[in-house]
């Protein structure tokens, strides 16, 4: 049997499957009963629960790595200036997954980005929505070429 030939200083060998990283979650709402409800809703998962917008752009766009993948907004409990301060996450650079609840309007969709609008959420259909984010956090090192 031939030994195999020694690999390329960018290729790795691949052992095992990476584990699946879970996904971080981002609660903002104003109303303390929906915030309870959406946190017993996504038990299990890591929760951050954001107190205001400041907050929420800087653990977004400012803290260090990793960030949270999907933010849960409850729109009907945001004031208009809010929502037109939520517009500078994407400005900042984060491309995660938007989730909305309650009624937005299609142009407020369009602008932020918002994948999913849930109207009237059952605990299981936020799991779910969250759970069909395209996200895969397997990632490579690579060497730095001198």
């Amino acid at each position: 049997m031939r030994p195999s030939r020694p690999l390329h200083p960018r290729q790795h060998e691949v052992k095992q499957p990476p584990t699946p990283t879970p996904v971080r979650v981002m609660l903002f709402s104003r109303n303390d009963e929906q915030l309870v409800a959406l946190e017993d809703a996504l038990d299990g998962l890591m929760l951050t629960v954001a107190l205001g917008t400041h907050s929420l752009i800087a653990a977004l766009t400012l803290d260090p790595p990793p960030r949270p993948q999907v933010l849960v907004i409850d729109v009907a409990s945001i004031s208009s200036a809010e929502l037109q301060e939520l517009h500078s996450l994407r400005d900042n650079g984060w491309f995660g997954t938007i989730i909305a609840i309650g009624a937005v309007p299609e142009k407020l969709r369009r602008s932020l980005g918002i994948e999913t609008v849930l109207v009237a959420p059952a605990p299981n259909m936020l799991r779910a929505a969250i759970a069909r984010v395209p996200f895969e956090a397997c990632t490579t090192k690579m060497p730095i070429m001198r």
